[in-house]
Order: C-alpha cells, then sequence, then structure tokens
C-alpha cells in the first residue's frame, strides 16, 4: 500500500511540472520560452551596434577608435538601462538614462567625422537610445 502511494504521488508531481507523457525533452508548460521584452529590445541593441563596429574595419584610425570608444560605451549603457528599466530604482533608472545620454553625446561627435552612410545610422541609433532613456525617466505606473 505504501508503495502505490508513493507512486501515485510521483505521478502527480510529474503531472504538475509538465514532464509526463509527450516528447522527452517537453517543456513544462508553466515555463515561458520566449524572450522577454528587454532581452527582445537588448538583442536587437546587441546586433545593431555589432553591425556599427563591423562597418569601422573599412574606416580610418582615428575614426574607428573614437567610434570603438563610443559603441563600447553606448554598449554598457543599453544594458545598464534594459536591466533597469522596470526593476531598478529611480535613482537606478536615472543614472542609467545619464549614462546612456553620455554615450549619445559621445556617438554624435562620433558622426560628425564619420562618412555619411555611417552618421546616418549613428543618427538612428542615438534616436532609439534617447526614446530608451525617456522611458528609463518615465514615472512609473502605480496601481493604486
Amino acid at each position: 500500500m505504501r508503495r502505490a502511494g508513493v507512486v501515485v504521488v510521483l505521478a502527480g508531481g510529474l503531472l504538475l511540472t509538465g514532464c509526463a507523457g509527450g516528447e522527452p525533452d517537453a517543456v513544462p508548460s508553466t515555463v515561458s520560452t520566449e524572450p522577454s521584452e528587454d532581452q527582445v529590445r537588448a538583442d536587437a541593441f546587441e546586433e545593431r551596434l555589432d553591425g556599427l563596429e563591423g562597418r569601422l574595419q573599412d574606416a580610418d584610425e582615428g575614426v574607428r577608435e573614437q567610434a570603438g570608444a563610443a559603441l563600447d560605451e553606448a554598449r554598457g549603457a543599453v544594458d545598464e538601462a534594459v536591466s533597469l528599466r522596470d526593476r531598478g530604482t529611480e535613482e537606478g533608472r536615472t543614472a542609467a538614462a545619464e549614462r546612456l545620454e553620455a554615450a549619445v553625446d559621445e556617438l554624435e561627435a562620433t558622426a560628425e567625422g564619420a562618412p555619411d552612410g555611417y552618421a546616418e545610422e549613428l543618427d538612428r541609433l542615438t534616436g532609439e537610445l534617447r526614446t530608451l532613456a525617456e522611458s528609463l525617466r518615465a514615472p512609473e505606473d502605480d496601481d493604486r
């Protein structure tokens, strides 16, 4: 009788975790396999920054150095901003917004000496970074 009770408890546990039946690698239905909105946003910025860095190979050395440093600063600022946007304290979000704005200033300075096509891409990126900074400064919605 005790063995039957253990089997029932184990079977119930498997059913609750979603691991009974189906494919051997089935993911429990309660676990989200979709990336979060923040992860999607971070990945999109990461791809843009990687693309801009890749295009630097053809630029002259001065532009490469300035743009490389500016893109590195932007990458760090985006990572911080995305991680703090919904979960950070007001002070943390403000600091992240200021870091983003500093990165925007660096990217704008880089765009001044960059070839036209590259400068246009930097301008689009700085616009998106400004939007992200504004979202950090926006007051939180209270559900009171």
